[in-house]
């Protein structure tokens, strides 16, 4: 039975490896994701204006 066990197994190895995932495409071209401080969503727009006549940025 112990050697039998392989074989019987093989099948089901061979069929998850067959199926393919699903790929959905990214939402955006960019790898990084701009938030406020209250975790609210910027486009890059909104944050270009938010910076631009401040002194000093802070990123990370």
């Amino acid at each position: 039975m112990i050697r039998r066990l392989p074989l019987l197994a093989l099948p089901l190895l061979l069929a998850a490896c067959a199926t393919t995932s699903q790929n959905t495409p990214p939402e955006t071209l960019y790898d990084a994701r701009l938030d406020t401080a209250q975790g609210q969503a910027l486009t890059l727009e909104q944050a270009v204006a938010r910076v631009a006549d401040a002194d000093i940025v802070l990123v990370g």
